[in-house]
C-alpha cells in the first residue's frame, strides 16, 4: 500500500509515494494525514535530516479535501525552516485561504522578520 510507504527507510521511496498519492488524490481521509506526518524535516539514521518536499506538493493536490492538514500546516507557518515555513503557506492558501490569511497576518503583526516575506505573500 502506498500510504505505508511512507514510512520506508528510503527517502525515494517515500517520495514515490507521496507522488502516487498526490496523482491519485484517493481516499483523502487516509492519505492526507499520512502526507502530513511527513512534512516536518526528519532525522535518518545515519544522522542527515530529509524532508520530503512532495508531500507538500501531494497535499495540496486534495484542495479543500486536505482540510485535516491544516493543524499541521498552522504549525509549519511558524517554523524556524524557511522552505517549510514557505511551502505551508503554499498550501494554506490552496487548502483553507482563510486560516492562510489569519495565521499570517498575526504572524506578521507579532513576529515582523526582515528578508521574510511569507506573510506578506498572502496578506490580503
Amino acid at each position: 500500500m502506498t500510504v505505508r510507504s511512507l514510512d520506508d527507510p528510503g527517502i525515494r521511496v517515500r517520495a514515490n509515494a507521496a507522488l502516487a498519492l498526490g496523482r491519485r488524490r484517493e481516499a483523502p481521509e487516509i492519505a492526507v494525514p499520512a502526507l502530513a506526518r511527513t512534512l516536518p524535516v526528519r532525522r535518518e539514521a545515519d544522522r542527515t535530516t530529509s524532508s520530503l518536499p512532495v508531500s507538500y506538493w501531494a497535499i495540496r493536490q486534495f484542495g479543500d479535501q486536505a482540510k485535516s492538514a491544516v493543524p499541521a500546516l498552522l504549525d509549519l507557518v511558524r517554523s524556524t525552516n524557511a522552505f517549510d515555513r514557505s511551502q505551508s503557506t503554499e498550501a494554506l492558501k490552496k487548502i483553507d485561504p482563510d486560516a492562510a490569511a489569519k495565521v499570517l497576518r498575526e504572524i506578521s503583526l507579532s513576529y515582523p522578520a526582515k528578508g521574510d516575506t511569507t506573510a506578506r505573500r498572502i496578506a490580503p
